[in-house]
């Protein structure tokens, strides 16, 4: 495996493992490990990998689990999987879902389907589990399908870019002379 062929995807909230996305195993695309304590002589480790793609992957604030999409079941859809496992997969989606990001806190995950995002609750006290999800608002946002798009702040807010209401500018104001404009508009001072 060549390290000029992973993709960074996420790194661990301790700052010594980076998740990476490598497609060159044959299978798809995967999710990898690589330690970055000593990232000249690291290797990249096989997290998860299976027949199918896997991608979009991404730390929770303890660094406990990891959130992916996958396209196992015919469509995108968000999962969970305890790192470094063993442990169970559990679907977080239920009928499509990208781009998986944490709440500050670790408590819930968002998704992005189709021009909505979901959040997700998430426990793992007694045990790990997926508690309810609601839909939390939806607009035109600018997507990635193998990048993050969005983030959330550490107060709840989120930080998307919205796609532009007009596909093509209108067109280019070009105003000559611009300073006797200024001089006209906004007189000198006296005194």
């Amino acid at each position: 495996m060549e390290l000029k062929d992973a993709k960074p995807a996420s790194c661990s909230p301790d700052g010594k493992e980076l998740l990476v996305r490598f497609d060159g195993s044959g299978l798809g695309s995967d999710i990898w490990v690589l330690s970055l304590e000593n990232a000249r002589d690291s290797q990249l480790v096989p997290f998860i990998e299976r027949d199918n793609n896997q991608r979009n992957a991404v730390w929770s604030p303890d660094g406990l689990l990891v959130a992916y999409c996958s396209d196992e079941l015919g469509s995108w859809e968000v999962y969970m999987e305890p790192y470094p496992g063993p442990g169970p997969k559990i679907r977080v989606s239920t009928d499509g879902g990208s781009q998986p990001v944490w709440s500050h806190n670790g408590k819930e995950l968002y998704y992005r389907k189709d021009g909505k995002v979901v959040a997700v609750t998430v426990e793992t006290e007694p045990e790990f589990r997926i508690g309810g999800s609601r839909q939390l608002f939806e607009g035109n946002y600018a997507g990635c399908r193998v990048c993050q798009s969005y983030d959330v702040m550490p107060d709840g807010r989120f930080l998307m870019i919205r796609d532009p209401q007009e596909s093509t500018p209108l067109g280019i104001n070009v105003v000559l002379n611009w300073f006797e404009e200024l001089k006209r508009v906004v007189p000198p001072r006296k005194g």
